[in-house]
């Protein structure tokens, strides 16, 4: 094989292997992103939908109230 098209065989693998690269990263990145995320603070749920959110169990912290409307606490 002539220098030429070796130089010609390897440009087009390394174009090759950057296409592969980037589909797999575009693949991924379409598949994170549709991925539901999850919902483990039951309070924010609630506060989404505007319910009224009731304290959580036990005392307040200290210098804080709870906020119903926004499902968390404030500073008194």
């Amino acid at each position: 094989m002539n220098k030429a098209k070796a130089e010609t065989t390897n440009r087009s693998f390394v174009i090759i292997g950057a296409l592969v690269l980037l589909s797999v990263i575009a693949v991924l990145s379409v598949y994170f992103s549709l991925q539901e995320t999850p919902k483990s603070n039951n309070a924010i749920n609630q506060s989404n939908s505007n319910a009224p959110v009731p304290p959580p169990p036990g005392e307040a912290p200290p210098g804080k109230v709870w906020s119903t409307a926004h499902g968390h606490w404030h500073d008194i």
